[in-house]
């Protein structure tokens, strides 16, 4: 009688709910409140009970929020599935095979004919000297087409001319839009001012948009990359790395794809120290009598006649 007449007074003022809907709700009711009884008689359970909630969220968003940033935000970049990572893998090898050389570089770019262009980059730190003292930036050196490789202009200013790898080094700079905000106070006038990193003066020509940080977070700025000359290490040193954006008519298939280049220049290159094995060539001449010299893309491409890629 009692539960008829709690039914019937809470649902007078709702004629549109239905009985079987007001039963249901003041069960759910009545289980809460018999739930906050049994937990106010056991606060130590209910301490565990409440941490465990919490860190159980924490520990799932913690968890999404890495997976979306790794794997499934797109890149900030037009058309980032026509982008790909160029490698150097040794015949028979599966595994990545990490940065190209100097010589490596030129002669893909002007072998290759799957991409469009490509693009390369090495980052590392660089000394800041301002009114404020000393300190450590992160740099980022790029080829000239780096930022047209990625479909991806300045928010201010410009961009690398294709004479300023010719010139001598450091001598302009694209700043990130951190760096502009936090060290130059967001000025307008910014655009011609120089900035002294590793003792040397770069005049600022361009700030990047705040979403752009390739190839490394947080880089503060960008410098011309010096792709003279250096010698016996421009094939041996190992410290570039190669973007690539497919031409059109290039589809992406599977990863692990070869495409190989060809022996005759393989054999025009000089004798390569060990340690350069991995980068698809062993001691002494042996590359000479290899059937090629493989390179890997992280994305592959699919052609009637994939050993014409390169």
């Amino acid at each position: 009688m009692g539960t008829g007449t709690r039914e019937s007074q809470w649902t007078r003022g709702f004629p549109e709910i239905s009985r079987g809907t007001a039963v249901a709700t003041i069960a759910a009711m009545q289980q809460l409140r018999y739930a906050a009884r049994q937990l106010r008689l056991a606060p130590g359970f209910t301490l565990v009970a409440v941490l465990t909630l919490v860190l159980g969220m924490g520990a799932n968003s913690a968890f999404f929020s890495v997976l979306y940033g790794v794997v499934l935000r797109q890149p900030p970049y037009a058309e980032a599935d026509r982008l790909v990572r160029v490698q150097n893998l040794s015949e028979g090898e599966t595994a990545d095979g990490g940065t190209l050389s100097r010589a490596e570089f030129l002669d893909y770019r002007a072998r290759q004919r799957v991409f469009e262009g490509l693009a390369a980059s090495k980052w590392g730190r660089a000394t800041l000297v301002s009114d404020g003292g000393a300190e450590r930036v992160k740099v980022a050196n790029v080829t000239a087409n780096m930022f047209d490789l990625l479909r991806v202009t300045p928010a201010r200013g410009r961009g690398f001319s294709a004479t300023a790898q010719q010139a001598s080094a450091g001598a302009e700079a694209v700043i990130s839009d951190e760096f502009w905000r936090v060290h130059l106070g967001g000025a307008d006038d910014v655009l011609g001012r120089t900035v002294r990193l590793n003792g040397v003066d770069q005049t600022i020509i361009g700030i990047m948009p705040a979403t752009f940080s390739y190839p490394e977070p947080g880089v503060a700025a960008w410098l011309p990359l010096d792709l003279r000359s250096q010698g016996e290490s421009d094939r041996g040193d190992h410290y570039l790395t190669v973007v690539g954006r497919l031409n059109a008519g290039v589809v992406p298939r599977r990863p692990g794809w070869i495409c190989s280049v060809s022996r005759g220049s393989c054999r025009r290159m000089p004798p390569v120290p060990t340690h350069a094995m991995r980068a698809g060539r062993s001691a002494s001449n042996r590359c000479a009598r290899a059937s090629s010299v493989t390179c890997s893309f992280r994305s592959a491409c699919s052609r009637p006649r994939p050993r014409s890629c390169c």
